[in-house]
């Protein structure tokens, strides 16, 4: 994906941060490569960004025969909420989110996972949330939480847990409940995105991730004076949290949910 360059801020005006858009498509100041191998990237001026905690997506291009960002991706039907053919739960995979509750798997209820990542970009408006829900089940199957954890995109936003509940059935009222709230569809429905509500992101919560792929940016005339070239994002792509790994996750997002071209990602200091 293309990084336009984040504007400087001026001493008097420290209060706003710098905004600029992250655009997913082939040729841009970020790249992955697996193995060692990459392709160039165009070079752009300014930092690159660096998100901090939450979400997911690569830029650039990938050797190794993985699928190519598109420009124009074709037009999909609505999805459906995200399931699985099988199993009582489902662990979360390396690199990814951690569960909000220790030693706790996503809970499934014959082919439905009972889980859902959702989203709200305002190009317009430079905005950028998520909003993730999972109902969770302990490792005897006996007992129940629902988890919301929510914020802007590249932040670790903020959290909630209803539990520990009696039963399943609980624990799926309030993520149903939540779910409308936020979306406007009734959970198990197909899904139809509502304007204004969070519309929903088509996820493999089992996805396992390739430990030797590497993000890097490319920094030309960086104002601290660090020397033009390409450098690597802090962590890996399996260390959940790290930026390497929120790299990682904004591909993943990307390459299932074509809307998701356009990324706003807050780093603190600016917005990407």
């Amino acid at each position: 994906f293309h990084v336009m360059p984040p504007k400087k801020k001026a001493p008097a005006k420290a209060s706003k941060a710098a905004i600029s858009k992250v655009v997913m498509k082939q040729g841009s100041i970020a790249k992955k490569t697996d193995g060692g191998k990459a392709k160039a990237a165009t070079p752009a001026k300014g930092k690159a960004p660096a998100p901090a905690s939450t979400g997911g997506s690569r830029a650039g291009t990938r050797s190794g025969g993985a699928a190519k960002a598109s420009t124009s991706p074709a037009k999909k039907a609505p999805a459906k909420a995200p399931a699985l053919s099988k199993g009582k739960s489902v662990a979360v995979a390396a690199g990814q989110t951690p569960n909000l509750v220790a030693d706790t798997n996503i809970y499934v209820e014959g082919s439905t996972v009972w889980a859902c990542d959702l989203a709200f970009v305002d190009r317009a408006k430079n905005s950028d949330k998520f909003y993730n829900m999972r109902v969770l089940v302990d490792s005897k199957g006996t007992t129940f939480w629902c988890t919301q954890q929510w914020g802007r995109t590249g932040t670790s936003g903020q959290s909630n847990i209803d539990g520990p509940l009696p039963s399943a059935d609980h624990a799926k009222a309030v993520l149903s409940a939540t779910f409308k709230s936020k979306t406007g569809n009734e959970w198990g429905d197909t899904f139809r995105q509502k304007s204004g509500k969070y519309n929903l992101v088509k996820k493999d919560f089992g996805l396992s991730r390739t430990a030797s792929v590497r993000w890097e940016y490319h920094l030309v005339a960086d104002p601290l004076g660090k020397p033009d070239g390409w450098y690597p994002y802090d962590g890996d792509v399996v260390t959940a949290g790290s930026a390497m790994a929120n790299m990682e996750e904004y591909w993943e997002q990307f390459q299932g949910n074509s809307w998701l071209d356009t990324r706003f990602v807050d780093s603190g200091q600016f917005t990407y």
